[in-house]
């Protein structure tokens, strides 16, 4: 079991603001005003604890379990009135267990996170909402020289959605299902 607690100051963190600029249109064959993303300098801060646990069950089995709290903030003003900290989520866990010894080892674990700031979509800020994922993997030591391992990503093929409100989605991933199979040679 361990524990830890964490504080960080971000001497210009880039955030995006938006600022007016006069560009020329296409459409109307003269300058017209527009609102852009552009990068700004502004001080950011982090501070949270972690807690982790592994324990061993017998000889080969065991679980492990972790979770992370963050509460990031920025100088910064987005246009809807929040100062979030770009890519920082306030939750995240993981938990698994695992089954491993010389020949043989499998494992499966579940990962899931809150809800974080992304960006700007155009001139607003938008969010990719929380979402989990589920991975296993297997290996197989035949001997010395020759193993095997399967790695399986995103079982349970999660939705990611991205938003600029609740009630504003912008647009939804579904990346699928992955596996990889690995073989290495040690000569």
């Amino acid at each position: 079991l361990s524990a830890g607690a964490y504080t960080m100051n971000l001497k210009d963190y880039v955030a995006f603001g938006t600022e007016s600029q006069m560009l020329f249109s296409e459409l109307t064959n003269q300058l017209e005003e527009y609102l852009v993303s552009v990068p700004i300098n502004a001080d950011g801060k982090v501070t949270g604890f972690e807690v982790a646990y592994e324990q061993p069950i017998g000889e080969y089995f065991g679980v492990q379990a972790n979770y992370t709290y963050a509460d990031g903030s920025t100088s910064h003003t987005w246009a809807d009135g929040t100062n979030n900290l770009q890519g920082t989520s306030k939750n995240t866990y993981n938990v698994g267990a695992y089954f491993e010894n010389d020949t043989f080892g499998a494992r499966v674990s579940y990962t899931r996170r809150s809800s974080f700031l992304i960006g700007l979509s155009g001139a607003n800020p938008y969010y990719q909402d929380d979402f989990g994922t589920l991975s296993a993997a297997l290996s197989y030591k035949f001997n010395d020289h020759l193993s095997f391992s399967l790695d399986a990503l995103n079982l349970n093929d999660p939705t990611i959605k991205y938003y600029q409100s609740a009630a504003i989605p912008t647009s939804f991933y579904s990346n699928g299902r992955q596996y990889y199979f690995n073989v290495r040679l040690k000569f």
